[in-house]
């Protein structure tokens, strides 16, 4: 179904599922009825649904500019944990050692999910110590004015910039002036 996923990292991905109003209807319509000044509310019109594996903070992310999201059932509990290039530290020994207790950390809170249905919990009690860092895969359909706002986005932490580019990437082959269309939305 997904032919044009983007991996993101080693576990996630994006992937354009669906688009309306491209660029050229969205440049017919201008041309037709606004004929000189460029009316931003076109935006509104076209639309784009993107596919996404990722953790938890990125979905957060997406939820801040508006974007309406969709979670899929997950089939299994994985979390996403930086590698040593990742992490900030003052010495090589102190990033390793963050490195190693994040990673027991997040091991330890995914067994509590795991585990506790298994001790008769409910899946509501069993996610409630779940890490930010965990994956789900959801569905996200914005406006081109709402993907622009999440594309406008600085300062990101890397781990999100790096699908905010995948997005960025994707919502292009389908909009050629989506460059331009950010630069008037700042």
């Amino acid at each position: 179904m997904l032919l044009n996923k983007l991996n993101v990292s080693e576990k996630g991905f994006i992937a354009l599922l669906e688009t309306t109003g491209n660029g050229r209807m969205l440049q017919d319509i201008q041309d037709e009825y606004f004929k000189t000044k460029y009316s931003l509310r076109l935006l509104e019109l076209s639309t784009a649904t993107v596919i996404l594996k990722c953790p938890l903070f990125v979905q957060l992310n997406l939820s801040q500019c508006g974007l309406p999201i969709l979670s899929t059932p997950t089939k299994e509990v994985e979390a996403y944990v930086p590698d040593l290039s990742e992490i900030t530290g003052n010495t090589i020994e102190d990033k390793e050692d963050m490195c190693d207790y994040i990673k027991v950390t997040t091991e330890a809170l995914l067994l509590n999910q795991r585990g506790l249905p298994m001790d008769g919990a409910d899946n509501f009690t069993a996610q409630l110590l779940t890490p930010i860092s965990v994956y789900s895969e959801i569905i996200v359909k914005g406006s081109l004015r709402q993907w622009i706002q999440f594309l406008n986005q600085k300062n990101l932490p890397q781990q999100v910039e790096a699908y905010r580019l995948q997005v960025e990437y994707a919502l292009t082959s389908q909009w050629k002036n989506l460059k331009e269309l950010k630069q008037m939305l700042k």
